[in-house]
């Protein structure tokens, strides 16, 4: 992400061990086992990084989309990386945004198709399976997550002062 701007080594790998930390403080016995998630995550990343290393480029963003259904097919409940790239981007560069959206929705289609034909209507049968959601759950869950607030906090604290810093605006849009 050099592109947005610098960030210091020493914040960058204090990210990794915070997510690190996370990771093995609430999923202790559980981390990453049988459990498509981190691998699809860490696709999904260089999805990321592809499309916004280069943003101007159009190789970049159709590849960095490509990237990013491909990790949608590992782990398809994964959002909240193509929605903050395409913010950003529409942010910055709207037509780029545009691009990024179309390649994406275009992969997406084309790989729907290629699962369709290859298992046929049980993919679909699958893909539509109720799952149980509850916002009531999810506010459940609030408390628990003490240590997102205080990187939330840590956040907003150290940008205050690069708040029209590109990095620090992708930051805030990913945070939220």
């Amino acid at each position: 992400l050099k592109s947005l701007g610098q960030m210091p080594t020493a914040v960058a790998r204090a990210g990794a061990l915070w997510c690190l930390a996370l990771l093995f403080t609430y999923f202790s016995r559980y981390a990453a086992m049988n459990d498509p998630q981190l691998f699809a995550m860490a696709v999904m990343l260089g999805g990321m990084l592809v499309s916004l290393r280069r943003p101007e480029q159009l190789s970049s963003l159709v590849a960095g989309a490509a990237i990013m259904v491909v990790a949608g097919f590992i782990k398809h409940s994964l959002w909240a990386m193509p929605i903050t790239t395409f913010l950003f981007l529409l942010w910055t560069a709207p037509k780029r945004a545009a691009i990024f959206a179309l390649a994406g929705l275009s992969f997406a289609v084309l790989g729907l198709i290629m699962c369709g034909a290859v298992w046929g209507r049980v993919f679909f049968e699958q893909l539509a399976m109720p799952r149980h959601a509850s916002w009531l759950q999810a506010f459940k869950h609030l408390p628990g997550l003490a240590w997102f607030y205080i990187a939330a906090l840590l956040f907003a604290w150290s940008s205050r002062e690069r708040w029209t810093e590109p990095l620090t605006r992708f930051a805030a849009i990913f945070l939220v």
